[in-house]
């Protein structure tokens, strides 16, 4: 069963560099203010955040183990698929309640 899971997995990540990028460019507003974000530097924010939080979370872990609070291996296994899960639930409502920006000639 969890190789069904770890296929699907790798599948959808290799998207990251194609489809994923011309989704970002054809269907996010990526506009602040005035403002348009490029639609590349979305790749850039997975790499961005695992070395921003790879610290905190290491640490976390480690001081858990240090005091015997450490969870089972199925609450970990747990939040190890929910955490990058829910990561990008903030960004749902906004790709699929905006209409596709103009194409610029």
């Amino acid at each position: 069963m969890l190789f069904v899971f770890v296929v699907l997995f790798w599948a959808a990540f290799e998207q990251a560099g194609g489809l994923m990028n011309i989704y970002a460019q054809e269907k996010t507003d990526r506009m602040i203010g005035a403002f348009e974000v490029p639609a590349g530097w979305f790749q850039s924010l997975n790499p961005l955040f695992i070395v921003l939080l790879a610290p905190i979370f290491s640490s976390m872990w480690a001081g858990s183990a240090r005091s015997d609070a450490t969870p089972p291996r199925h609450a970990r296994w747990c939040s190890a698929s929910c955490l990058p899960a829910s990561a990008s639930s903030p960004w749902w409502p906004r790709c699929t309640s905006t209409p596709p920006p103009a194409r610029r000639a």
